[in-house]
């Protein structure tokens, strides 16, 4: 359902591998309890005062250029926007882009039939709940009491 999404992501914004991710987390921020979930991303478009342009999203197909990065940065919120790009290891401006692409046309396709979901479909949870592998953690290598490494080299000299 999402595969075009992410290799939109992958192609036309440099995100590669990490296209994915970048789709899962918009699909978390637009279905978000704690931020009130698909109304609640609603409610910040009427904040900003685009909630027309919101409206034209549901249950529509949308094309390119809809929504600005400076947009989506005012209702996704900079703290957001950075904290996406950390998580990503991508500049700010990468997320603002392409979340000003994408966003609109997950709206459109996550809102077929014209209502807001109040739970995500199964295709869109599964991108919720990717992360990345854990990273192997190791046993820190002990540490030798002062000059040990200095007694290999006095009988040098």
């Amino acid at each position: 359902m999402f595969d075009a999404l992410i290799r939109e992501a992958a192609e036309r914004f440099g995100l590669g591998d990490k296209a994915r991710t970048f789709v899962g987390l918009l699909i978390g921020l637009i279905f978000n309890k704690g931020s009130g979930g698909f109304q609640g991303l609603q409610r910040r478009f009427a904040a900003a005062e685009l909630d027309g342009l919101f409206a034209s999203w549901v249950d529509a197909t949308v094309a390119d250029n809809v929504f600005q990065p400076d947009q989506f940065s005012a209702v996704i919120g900079n703290d957001e926007v950075t904290r996406i790009a950390r998580r990503l290891g991508v500049p700010n401006a990468a997320v603002t882009i392409a979340g000003a692409t994408l966003l609109p046309k997950l709206v459109g396709m996550l809102t077929r039939g014209g209502s807001l979901p109040d739970t995500p479909p199964a295709a869109a949870a599964a991108l919720m709940g990717d992360e990345p592998a854990p990273l192997r953690s190791y046993p820190p290598v002990a540490k030798s009491g002062g000059i040990g490494w200095l007694k290999w080299l006095i009988p040098l000299l």
